[in-house]
């Protein structure tokens, strides 16, 4: 009986090493191609998101997380407003798996899809939530501008839409050496 158990115990190892290994080469090989690491939202980012939305009295409708990444962001938005269909995007097709997977774990229903970011048709989204880089949020800018609706929030975290004025702005987290890091700007079309 020991004994399977610690064939058992060894398979599990191997197997979560080698998942975390599949992990490590997605990351490396999608971000090297791009020239950008993953960023991914802390948890203080995930309370003021949820001031916000608190304060702007919005607790159901489309919530799009574009670059949804592991997951873990769009899943603590759907515990938090269970009354919002909350859909996560992101072009890795192993975080797109563990995210549902993750989502399945936690019994929350969000929807993960495999698709760039930039064919995502936002004509549905009530609020947009985008966590990724400058040069990124400066090419969805015009996105926005064709697909949103009237009426739309979108909040990015860190880094602002050019020519934009947010309605609100909060601060996260504190860094001297980056005042702006996770900075979040919210936005009404």
């Amino acid at each position: 009986m020991i004994y399977y158990l610690i064939i058992f115990t060894a398979f599990l190892a191997i197997l979560l090493c080698f998942l975390y290994s599949i992990f490590i080469f997605d990351s490396i090989f999608t971000n090297v191609s791009i020239k950008h690491i993953d960023v991914s939202s802390s948890g203080e980012a995930t309370r003021k998101v949820k001031e916000i939305l608190e304060g702007l009295k919005l607790s159901e409708g489309n919530f799009f997380d574009l670059g949804s990444g592991r997951g873990a962001f769009a899943i603590r938005i759907k515990k938090l407003f269970p009354d919002f269909q909350v859909y996560g995007f992101d072009r890795s097709p192993f975080k797109v798996y563990l995210s549902r997977a993750r989502a399945f774990v936690s019994g929350q229903k969000v929807v993960f899809t495999r698709k760039n970011i930039f064919n995502v048709d936002l004509n549905g989204a009530d609020i947009v939530y985008v966590y990724t880089w400058q040069t990124t949020v400066n090419k969805l800018k015009e996105k926005f501008e064709k697909e949103l609706k009237p009426g739309t929030v979108v909040i990015v975290s860190t880094f602002s839409i050019p020519d934009w004025d947010p309605v609100l702005t909060k601060e996260t987290l504190k860094i001297k050496r980056d005042p702006a890091f996770e900075r979040i700007y919210v936005y009404r079309r």
